[in-house]
């Protein structure tokens, strides 16, 4: 939802004038309730709450939450690139665009190794 809102004020001038930023990615045969309502609304809202989810997980408060959220994207922003780790090919970058399981499984064990473990 995080990206979404980033999307949304990108789109600044589409979101008030009331066209949708997000019409093409929504399942209407889903439960998602985004097309019956603001989408700057939904995704404001569902925002919120996953980050009043991440504070509580975390047992942490907003002001702390920020911080450590700023450090790890700065950390992040500062590198060129992450060696794959869990992987048997580990041993050159890869490109992070487009993920097949494998390699989201091994997205995930890289960037907990690499930021997440040394943050927390």
């Amino acid at each position: 939802h995080g990206s979404m809102l980033c999307g949304l004020v990108a789109h600044l001038d589409d979101c008030r004038e009331g066209r949708s930023v997000f019409a093409g990615v929504v399942n209407t045969e889903s439960m998602c309730t985004m097309q019956e309502e603001s989408e700057a609304q939904y995704i404001g809202d569902h925002f919120a709450n996953d980050w009043q989810h991440l504070v509580d997980n975390l047992s942490s408060n907003s002001e702390d939450l920020a911080v450590a959220l700023h450090t790890l994207l700065s950390r992040m922003g500062l590198e060129t690139g992450d060696l794959p780790r869990g992987r048997p090919d580990g041993h050159s970058l890869v490109s992070w665009e487009c993920l097949d399981l494998q390699l989201r499984n091994s997205w995930e064990t890289t960037i907990e190794a690499a930021y997440l473990g040394p943050l927390f």
